[in-house]
């Protein structure tokens, strides 16, 4: 037994140092073959380019084209069908096994498009989606709140005239809208409270005449990131004089671009765990990472704008996936050592969901409890972790099993 704590002890002084710390998961909609694809680096390279980084997470659509999440449920948008038999759909990893492919894991949450392209929230959780032809922004309430928005009623019009709607973003109050062949950022703002932007100057353009502007991204600051697909352009819109729009000289930049960065056909973005954003780069089949490294204010250096992922068909947009949240304290005694990886090799442990809580229990080794914020994104087991274990093991062995020899 005393062999067995000193054991104990080293793998929880050491072993966390031999643990790569494994990255944020993200999702990626590939719009033709109706995919989501779950993006990790797994092993902390600052990339998902590995083998086992990419794997599928959701499919069954049309076409998949923009995203939102709350929570851990995730809001796809259907495009491709006919006219009217388009839908959003909610999708959730509900048995825990990095993907939403099982039944009962991806259901219709609104239904009756046209031709969907975008998705939003406000701060009220009311819901706002984007329609290409019509030209229309969709207003979505759950009225009668039993998950999802297909009652009568639920759907209204909610602004209008927006030549080719796509990727709204719900900013400081009011709902931005990107206008594909209308070469804006439109403003869209319900001034008289009447539950709609349909009244004068409250549909307004807000930035200059941007060729093909797609994907939204607020900077953090009362500012917004979009990009243009024909351009392969990222731009930066900051209103530097307060009055409330962003056609002012110098307040919209290119912010990266394809000169020094692999852009091509850019599209959505979302916020990057190491700093800057991930774009969904649509003409590559890519998604990079864009990132202002030299502090100048721009991606527009040598080097600012990597690749994060590729082998995607035709990546439109990019979310960040909420992490499970679990505690590997398997023995209930306020830390995680080598007495809890025990429980799980006599399968004692609560969550025996094929190799799931081994992974939490190496991802939280040598943490204390509580363990409010660890992820069970990690990394496949080190050549160190897996020496350790089995010395581990074969103490115990040893310990459990004694040998015939006198």
């Amino acid at each position: 037994m005393q062999t067995l704590r000193i054991i104990v002890f080293f793998l929880y002084i050491l072993m966390p140092a031999f643990l790569a710390q494994a990255g944020q998961p993200y999702l990626v909609s590939d719009r033709s073959p109706g995919l989501i694809w779950r993006l990790e680096d797994v092993n902390g390279d600052g990339d998902a380019l590995d083998v086992g980084e990419r794997t599928l997470w959701g499919e069954g659509f049309g076409d998949v084209v923009e995203m939102e999440t709350l929570g851990r449920a995730v809001y796809a948008v259907e495009d491709g069908l006919p006219n009217g038999t388009d839908k959003i759909y909610l999708l959730e990893d509900l048995n825990h096994d990095g993907d939403a492919l099982d039944l009962g894991e991806m259901v219709v949450w609104a239904d009756g498009f046209t031709s969907p392209r975008g998705i939003a929230r406000d701060d009220q959780e009311n819901w706002y989606v984007t329609d290409l032809v019509d030209g229309n922004v969709l207003k979505l309430v759950d009225l009668n709140a039993d998950g999802d928005v297909l009652d009568v009623g639920e759907k209204t019009l909610y602004a209008e005239a927006i030549d080719q709607a796509k990727s709204p973003l719900w900013l400081d109050g009011q709902l931005l809208v990107t206008a594909f062949l209308g070469d804006a950022v439109y403003g869209l703002t319900d001034l008289n409270g009447d539950g709609d932007a349909l009244d004068v100057g409250e549909n307004l353009a807000i930035t200059p005449t941007i060729d093909q502007p797609l994907g939204l991204l607020s900077d953090g600051n009362n500012g917004f990131f979009f990009s243009s697909r024909s351009s392969d352009t990222v731009y930066h819109a900051e209103d530097q004089n307060g009055d409330g729009d962003f056609l002012d000289l110098a307040e919209v930049l290119s912010y990266a671009d394809g000169v020094f960065g692999d852009i091509n056909g850019s599209w959505s973005m979302t916020e990057f765990e190491q700093g800057g954003f991930l774009l969904a780069d649509y003409g590559d089949g890519q998604v990079v990472w864009v990132d202002d490294q030299t502090g100048d204010g721009d991606a527009l250096d040598l080097g600012e704008v990597t690749t994060f992922a590729d082998g995607i068909t035709l990546p439109v947009d990019i979310v960040q996936l909420v992490p499970e949240i679990y505690n590997a304290d398997y023995d209930d005694d306020e830390d995680v050592d080598g007495f809890d990886f025990l429980k799980w090799q006599r399968g004692e442990s609560p969550l025996p969901l094929n190799g799931f809580d081994f992974n939490l229990w190496e991802s939280q080794f040598g943490a204390p409890i509580p363990l409010a914020a660890v992820t069970t994104g990690v990394p496949e087991p080190s050549a160190w972790t897996i020496l350790a274990l089995g010395l581990l093991s074969l103490l115990i062995g040893r310990r459990t099993h004694p040998s015939s020899e006198s």
